[in-house]
């Protein structure tokens, strides 16, 4: 039986060099691209290059649209709750805290910042939730198809440039004939609600002279992302100012006064948006942490606080798969049933209770996906792959991974267009993420 769903979209492939004429003049119009060098005395300083994406939309249910966006407001009030119980947090992670260097460091700068007399109370959320449709599910019937991928509570991409992803895909299909299709596409608001988001927030802080950080990687693929929401903050704030920052220039030019007020070159800071500090990259030195640790501690208003990054890593959900979290804080039965029904089976390693998991591996690699604790992309182990990788590693330090059963996605047909002048026809997979903002 096909895995395909939804209507097909239809393509003459008589004229595809014509369309990836189109689609790359086009891109210019959707901060796709971006440039491959900071560095003025680089020669590729004007050398744009771009991010991966299909030549024309793929389908995607109804139903589960609609659910996945549902969900979606469940999720934004769940994660902000759960921000709030470090003790929470701690048992989820309380076995990865032990081996893993890089979660213990943020867990310690959580301790020392909740054990401040006075803290910021606020913070802002900006979330992605990631399914996939499960052929398997659609196959039993099952209350619904969608798979939860993943959560990603800390610094997550794509934030600005969706509307103008869609904007491409909208005139490719216009390009390729599909006029009828064109409609059928959703709208969204994304930037436009976390800019609002951002200016809601600053105006919480309280302080009529109060300005934005952004706390940016050193050279960054999503750079034109979050330069769209800079443009956007400029056209509804111009007056006020946007300092873009690394962990090593903050920690060069941020203070904080007696009453834990932030200042960077002599201007107040009322929001800290992160777009940094999920990988050890980020943090090349003890004077980047302390550069972190300087932020967290400040009075103004993180985005998101350091908790949610804690929670972002693939143990704290797994351990939300596990544990009665979700009911302590779900009252309607029927909300709780939906979110776990989207929930994909996850096992965690223990000393001395392993065996039943190596027999699975051995039986059913391909069926699964081995996760460690970063996030990025690119760090996930597949079939064959994780035995070997397993192998590396003393029996206690395998607690430190999730092992995840790989979600059986459906698949359309569809042309991935590739830097610099690549394009490749592919099955890929149904997916989509649903974002959600809170403010709490």
């Amino acid at each position: 039986m096909s895995q395909r769903i939804g209507k097909k979209i239809l393509l003459d492939e008589n004229n595809l060099e014509e369309y990836i004429i189109s689609a790359r003049d086009a891109l210019f119009r959707t901060g796709v691209p971006y440039f491959t060098s900071n560095s003025k005395e680089n020669k590729k300083f004007c050398q744009c290059s771009f991010l991966p994406l299909t030549l024309i939309p793929s389908p995607f249910p109804r139903n589960e649209f609609d659910l996945a966006i549902k969900l979606q407001l469940e999720w934004n009030n769940l994660m902000i709750k759960f921000s709030s119980n470090t003790k929470l947090i701690y048992d989820a992670l309380k076995d990865v805290i032990k081996i893993d260097q890089f979660i213990r460091k943020h867990w310690e700068i959580c301790q020392k910042v909740n054990q401040q007399n006075k803290k910021q109370s606020i913070t802002l959320n900006i979330m992605r939730i990631d399914y996939m449709i499960d052929y398997d599910k659609m196959e039993k019937n099952a209350q619904t198809a969608l798979s939860q991928i993943e959560i990603n509570t800390f610094a997550c991409g794509g934030c600005g440039i969706p509307e103008r992803i869609k904007e491409f895909h909208k005139y490719m299909l216009h390009r390729t004939g599909n006029y009828d299709t064109i409609e059928m596409m959703d709208s969204t608001n994304l930037l436009d609600n976390i800019v609002e988001s951002l200016i809601k927030s600053l105006e919480l802080y309280m302080s009529p002279n109060a300005h934005f950080l952004l706390v940016i990687r050193n050279l960054d693929y999503t750079l034109s992302d979050h330069r769209l929401i800079e443009y956007a903050l400029f056209e509804k704030a111009p007056k006020i100012k946007l300092f873009r920052m690394t962990f090593t220039e903050i920690n060069q030019n941020a203070v904080l006064d007696d009453h834990g007020r932030l200042f960077i070159q002599g201007c107040e800071i009322g929001i800290v948006y992160f777009k940094s500090g999920f990988d050890p990259s980020d943090y090349p030195s003890e004077k980047e942490w302390e550069a972190r640790y300087l932020l967290e501690q400040s009075m103004a208003i993180k985005s998101p606080k350091i908790e949610f990054q804690l929670m972002n890593t693939k143990k704290f959900q797994q351990y939300l798969y596990e544990s009665n979290a979700l009911e302590m804080y779900i009252d309607n039965e029927k909300t709780l049933k939906l979110i776990r029904s989207t929930f994909v089976k996850q096992l965690t390693f223990k000393k001395g209770f392993n065996q039943a998991i190596f027999d699975l591996i051995e039986k059913e690699c391909e069926n699964l996906v081995l996760k460690n604790q970063r996030e990025g992309g690119g760090n996930n182990i597949f079939g064959k792959e994780i035995k070997l990788h397993i192998q590396n590693f003393e029996e206690k330090e395998l607690e430190q991974f999730v092992l995840m059963e790989k979600i059986n996605s459906t698949k359309e047909i569809n042309y991935l267009i590739y830097p610099p002048d690549e394009i490749k026809k592919a099955e890929i997979s149904n997916e989509i993420g649903t974002f959600g903002i809170a403010l709490g």
